[in-house]
């Protein structure tokens, strides 16, 4: 009895510290999360204002990750750089690679989830990388989520390049999976 006693205070505590440092975790995401969702109904005149907060949110969703390391919180970071690029605050190439490498991270911890998928391909396509890993990205937010709004719009794109222009490297490494380019082809408004 003497030993239960210390032992269930020790786990209670242990309970506690946990706890804690997962509601902290979590009001910093929040609030970080909050930020992008008031960060895109922005015009861009207004990109200086929103410059002014982005270090004190890459800082915020850091200590979010240091203290839980969650995929929401992971993504969150990943699309924090997509922001940074936005405002003109952070080199292009190195940052849509830093969130790739976020995203993926992600992927490790929730592997079935078809936005973090998507948001990896569409990462390629501004980087210009049409590769096996690009189309892996597509297959796979297409296997998780083919139907998913944000899936759906990736795909599109992807399905108007490739029909509009035929010889793209692009095309080329989409030839295999004609039939979903086909399934998700729409016509934009420009290209009728």
């Amino acid at each position: 009895m003497k030993l239960i006693k210390p032992f269930i205070i020790i786990l209670l505590l242990l309970f506690t510290i946990t706890a804690a440092r997962y509601g902290v975790a979590n009001a910093l995401f929040k609030s970080t999360e909050n930020q992008i969702k008031t960060w895109q109904t922005f015009q861009p005149s207004h990109h200086q204002r929103l410059a002014d907060t982005y270090q004190d949110h890459i800082d915020n969703i850091d200590m979010a990750i240091a203290l839980h390391h969650n995929p929401q919180y992971i993504e969150t970071k990943a699309q924090l750089l997509e922001w940074g690029i936005r405002l003109n605050l952070v080199d292009k190439t190195a940052s849509l690679r830093d969130a790739n490498i976020l995203y993926l991270q992600s992927t490790q911890l929730r592997p079935s989830w078809p936005v973090t998928w998507a948001s990896l391909a569409i990462n390629k396509w501004h980087l210009g990388e049409f590769d096996q890993e690009f189309v892996r990205y597509l297959l796979n937010a297409y296997r998780y989520g083919k139907n998913h709004p944000q899936v759906t719009e990736v795909w599109q794109y992807v399905a108007s390049a490739v029909k509009q222009n035929q010889q793209s490297e692009l095309s080329q490494i989409m030839t295999p999976y004609a039939a979903i380019v086909d399934y998700y082809h729409k016509p934009l408004i420009s290209e009728r």
